[in-house]
């Protein structure tokens, strides 16, 4: 099975007999999580599973089909989707044609969707309410099962989505892209910049977001997004908020966090790559996956990295 991976759009492939693409995690507990990615050696996309710290291949993988990435994870509800692009050409960096979202229940049985744009990003807010959000302008709503494509009069790809509420879902993507659904359509912020966005995180009352050049974009009171001054000069990927604390990753091994009190601090890199994910637990455990040419998932505990073995066989 050949499948792409990457984050946003660089989808390049490692040349290394052992390597690893993790492009998204979610956890669902303070030491049990779920992350998908791509073996490009081995050409098979991957669904893994974290028990207490250690991560492998889940055994009931999602049922993916030939040129299937998977690029985005979401949790809820006890209900665990899985989402991505399709290609039918032979190689990694080919065009993306299409899309899916695999829904796998209590029941322990996969479901597939297909859509006819590639899916980057997932959102749910309970186990019958979440979108799926990709190329083109792709806005796509699930509720209880069943997929709805919602209007947007703005074809740039969306990257990310993040969801307060079922009345309070932002995405964010290319060129400065970001929209917003209100519970009965979405609205579009006028543009502020023009450079790809493609990491978002949001809480109940904060809200960030990442892109290109180290472009740093906060949520204001006024329920609008500017872009804030931080010493980042590489591209963001992805964003996470704990406790008031602000984590990004990036290129070449970019890893910063910005503190309660409005302190920004390099962390120093546990790999020169691109780091495309980032999930943090309640106990402060920072989870960071990117585009390796090794088996691993990075974990930052106590100020100290991890390189953390993934069992793939």
């Amino acid at each position: 099975m050949l499948a792409l991976a990457g984050c946003g759009p660089d989808l390049a492939l490692l040349d290394s007999p052992h390597d690893l693409y993790i492009t998204a995690i979610a956890l669902d507990g303070p030491q049990s999580g779920y992350a998908v990615g791509l073996q490009p050696s081995k050409g098979r996309a991957v669904l893994l599973r974290e028990n207490n710290g250690t991560w492998q291949l889940d055994p009931d993988q999602p049922p993916v089909q030939q040129g299937d990435a998977l690029k985005a994870i979401a949790i809820a509800g006890g209900v665990l989707w899985v989402g991505g692009a399709r290609t039918d050409a032979a190689h990694g960096d080919a065009t993306q044609e299409s899309g899916f979202v695999f829904a796998r229940g209590s029941n322990g049985a996969w479901q597939r969707q297909q859509f006819g744009a590639p899916i980057n990003g997932l959102a749910f807010t309970s186990a019958t309410d979440g979108w799926a959000v990709g190329d083109g302008g792709a806005l796509y709503h699930d509720h209880a099962g069943t997929w709805t494509q919602f209007p947007n009069n703005m074809s740039n790809d969306l990257y990310a989505v993040a969801a307060r509420a079922p009345d309070d879902v932002w995405a964010v993507g290319e060129e400065g892209a970001f929209v917003h659904f209100d519970g009965t359509a979405w609205h579009h912020q006028e543009h502020f910049t023009h450079i790809n966005v493609y990491g978002l995180a949001l809480t109940a009352d904060d809200g960030w977001a990442t892109g290109d050049n180290g472009t740093m974009i906060r949520l204001g009171s006024n329920g609008l997004w500017g872009e804030i001054t931080a010493p980042i000069n590489v591209t963001g990927r992805a964003v996470a908020i704990a406790d008031g604390t602000v984590w990004v990753i990036g290129d070449h091994g970019l890893v910063v966090e910005r503190t309660p009190d409005g302190q920004w601090h390099q962390i120093p890199a546990p790999a020169d790559a691109q780091l495309n994910t980032i999930a943090v637990t309640p106990t402060g455990t920072v989870w960071i996956g990117g585009n390796l040419s090794q088996d691993t998932i990075f974990n930052l505990t106590n100020n100290t990295w991890r390189a953390v073995p993934v069992a793939l066989n």
